[in-house]
């Protein structure tokens, strides 16, 4: 579908792998600026 390799991987993720990723991140920077940081 895209002539991308980076593009093609990223297509056939499961669509739970995003959230899975974002959900930490999004937990460790909101404790990180309510800490003061």
């Amino acid at each position: 579908m895209f002539e991308n390799a980076f593009m093609e991987a990223a297509s056939k993720l499961h669509p739970a792998v995003p959230v899975l990723l974002y959900i930490p991140l999004t937990l460790g920077l909101l404790g990180w600026g309510l800490s003061g940081g």
